[in-house]
């Protein structure tokens, strides 16, 4: 059984360090068979898989994305926005979605980050995967390719607003290898001293077609 497996370790000013795993098995993983607990509404049961995730950014598919969000919907309190802000090939979706539904824009992830990022394959350090209130916005920051960054800065995304423990986008961008998405934020390449975040992009794609930034397809 193949499978592609690729790390990267990211450092920022809290001295955090996080690092990167992207998993491609023969065997999708299917979000529809585990049922959510949050405190309201009620648990419901996802219906769909990470092979549909792909499918419909390949179809540009709104209204599947657009159920979901009306929905209510997320997993382990991440909404799809936020999933497709990680994806490689998901500024034309994140765009349309927040257009149509702009109150998800600075939305926060509601649960620590530990459960989804098992599930979805990324390796983090303890103060990352215990911490919470993720923004679309961070998450496209962090693992996202640049176009998904403006998209949610083009919508409104905030910048002031802070993790549970007290993260900031500016510290994830500050940290961030990549100088399209530091310029965005009008922030100056790091100094040689500073330690910065891996540069996933440079990494070979898995076999799903998109690059390990994506963590989910």
């Amino acid at each position: 059984e193949s499978s592609l497996r690729t790390e990267r370790e990211i450092h920022h000013n809290n001295n955090l360090k996080l690092s990167y795993s992207h998993t491609t098995d023969s065997q999708p993983k299917a979000f529809g068979e585990r049922e959510l607990q949050p405190a309201q509404p009620p648990p419901t049961t996802m219906s769909f898989t990470l092979d549909d995730i792909a499918d419909w950014l390949k179809q540009d598919n709104v209204a599947q994305f657009s159920q979901l969000l009306e929905s209510g919907k997320s997993y382990k309190g991440y909404t799809v926005l936020m999933m497709i802000g990680m994806h490689s090939d998901g500024m034309t979706m994140i765009k349309e979605l927040t257009k149509r539904y702009p109150t998800h824009v600075n939305e926060a992830s509601t649960e620590p980050l530990e459960e989804f990022a098992g599930d979805i394959g990324l390796i983090a350090d303890a103060d990352i995967l215990r911490d919470s209130k993720y923004t679309p916005l961070m998450l496209a920051v962090m693992f996202g390719p640049p176009a998904s960054v403006k998209a949610f800065l083009d919508a409104g995304a905030r910048t002031d607003m802070k993790t549970h423990l007290g993260s900031s986008v500016l510290d994830f961008a500050q940290y961030r290898d990549d100088p399209q998405i530091r310029r965005l934020f009008n922030l100056k390449d790091p100094g040689d001293d500073v330690p910065i975040m891996g540069d996933v992009f440079h990494a070979p794609k898995g076999s799903c077609g998109c690059k390990p930034a994506c963590t989910l397809l």
